[in-house]
């Protein structure tokens, strides 16, 4: 059997995906950025609802994956390990089957939707294009994006995630380009949603090809799984569908709940908001999420004393990210839309607020969602998910009428913390560290209590000054930059987490700099 090797360290891995995640979304953003400028300039307020409530609709559609690939993905991880290509080849070959009979049925299920468009929808947007059509480009989209996307996944567990970021960055500025243009010119919507199809197309086909190079084995036929490999796989999808519920029930049904009860154009504003922090996340997932398939082969052979240390580092970086850009938000989220598109398109501060929260408890859990994943951890504890759907959809509808869009996500934060927040991490404490989750509950309230100091602190010192619009903004920004790092710096520096960091941080770049001196030798 022929070695599956690594031809970097996981360290090194790990950078280069964060380095080639990080730069291409910046380039692709901005120019997206750009996009959604002229989106707005062209076609206007309503049709930016209707592109935000589609996407929402679709996104909740997608459920319809259960997970299969996060399953199949934590298989990989093992077999990758372990050097097992024959096995590899038969999950691929499950993989692609999967993925073909997901999007049938997510194509059925979006034309079952089609009757209830009206219902969804309470004030339909005066513009001339039919809604159905619209609606069916949307379907279009998800369902091609499916079909050969198992082998970008293959890809990813190997830890070349670096290889999928780059040719994602090249499709997607092309593919902008060409909105651009075509927004100026014509100002078509429809014709705008045909270009953006070409891009899961288009960046899924190259992926395949490269994946091909790469692995050539995979053109092998391969096995049906053995039967104890199909139970134990939909067990996992079982659980995994849960969760998925869950998670797409919190972040997806925003739009569609201010549709209904509040009106289309809410989720126009909504969405300016919506898509910055959007923007945010993904930039900080690059970063969060490039070491995934690193985590995954730990867990699969060290120990768990070394899990744990791990995670204890990595949930330290999450939070002096999302410290950083939870404040960033808070400080210049208002007076940025404001400058951006006008005051008439900013939401009221408790809105705000309830999404910058959501956001930061959303992120804080990143490193103990990665872990459960990774760790194989999907049928422990699968009632929780389902308790925090009741409660998230109750608590939103209940206060959206006294409280407006904000109700919406203070329902889903309640829900969160609630339910998930405090459940999850002993899920991972008590099954895959197997230790006790109380110094994770104490570290995490002294995260939040950090937060809120950091906070206060930033907001008292961004208004001390008064300038104008842009020189005000340069100034925000750089006290929601500078203050967090000096807060976080001075309570963390001594910390065993920090210094492990700063080390392997030290060790690369030497490394870095012996490699350039030979070279040059």
């Amino acid at each position: 059997m022929l070695k599956i090797g690594l031809s970097t360290t996981r360290t090194k891995n790990s950078l280069y995906n964060v380095i080639t995640g990080i730069g291409g979304y910046i380039i692709t953003n901005c120019l997206s950025f750009v996009v959604v400028t002229m989106f707005i300039k062209t076609l206007g307020r309503s049709y930016l609802g209707l592109n935000g409530l589609f996407f929402n609709i679709i996104a909740v559609l997608a459920l319809s994956e259960l997970g299969i690939g996060t399953a199949i993905n934590y298989n990989l991880y093992k077999l990758i390990a372990t050097d097992n290509k024959e096995k590899i080849i038969d999950y691929m070959r499950a993989y692609k089957v999967f993925y073909r009979i997901i999007a049938l049925v997510i194509f059925t299920l979006g034309l079952l939707i089609i009757p209830f468009l009206d219902f969804i929808i309470k004030e339909k947007p005066n513009i001339p294009e039919n809604i159905i059509l619209i609606y069916m480009l949307f379907l279009a989209n998800t369902c091609f994006s499916y079909l050969l996307t198992y082998k970008r996944s293959l890809v990813i567990a190997h830890q070349k995630l670096s290889i999928v970021n780059s040719v994602t960055t090249v499709v997607t500025i092309v593919i902008s380009c060409i909105q651009i243009i075509l927004l100026k010119v014509f100002g078509n919507y429809i014709l705008y949603l045909c270009i953006q199809i070409s891009i899961s197309i288009l960046s899924n086909t190259i992926i395949s090809i490269i994946s091909d190079r790469l692995y050539p084995y995979l053109k092998e036929k391969g096995k049906p799984l053995t039967k104890d490999e199909k139970k134990s796989l939909f067990a996992n999808v079982r659980a995994l569908m849960i969760y998925r519920v869950s998670d797409t029930v919190a972040g997806s049904t925003s739009n569609i709940l201010i549709s209904k009860f509040i009106g289309i154009d809410f989720v126009g504003l909504y969405s300016n908001y919506s898509m910055i922090i959007g923007t945010v996340r993904t930039v900080v997932l690059k970063i969060l999420e490039a070491v995934v398939a690193s985590i995954g082969n730990l867990n699969a052979t060290a120990s768990k004393e070394k899990s744990e240390e791990v995670f204890r580092i990595y949930w330290l970086i999450t939070f002096w990210i999302y410290g950083i850009t939870t404040t960033c938000l808070m400080n210049l989220f208002q007076p940025f839309i404001c400058f951006w598109i006008g005051c008439d398109y900013l939401l009221n501060d408790i809105t705000m607020i309830s999404i910058v929260t959501l956001y930061f408890i959303v992120g804080m859990m990143i490193p103990v969602s990665n872990y459960r994943t990774t760790m194989g951890l999907f049928r422990q504890g699968q009632l929780r998910p389902l308790i925090m759907v009741f409660v998230n959809i109750t608590l939103s509808i209940a206060l959206i009428k006294p409280l407006g869009i904000a109700g919406v996500f203070i329902g889903t934060i309640i829900s969160k913390i609630v339910v998930q927040a405090w459940f999850d991490p002993w899920i991972v404490y008590k099954y895959g560290f197997e230790r006790s989750v109380k110094p994770y509950y104490v570290t995490y309230l002294k995260y939040v209590a950090i937060m809120i100091l950091t906070l206060l602190i930033s907001d008292y010192l961004c208004k001390l000054v008064a300038l104008a619009d842009m020189f005000q903004l340069l100034y925000i920004l750089f006290i929601s930059v500078m203050i967090p790092n000096l807060i976080f710096f001075i309570l963390f520096y001594k910390t065993k987490e920090f210094c492990i960091i700063k080390n392997k941080a030290t060790s690369l770049l030497k490394k870095e700099k012996n490699g350039e001196r030979k070279n040059e030798d």
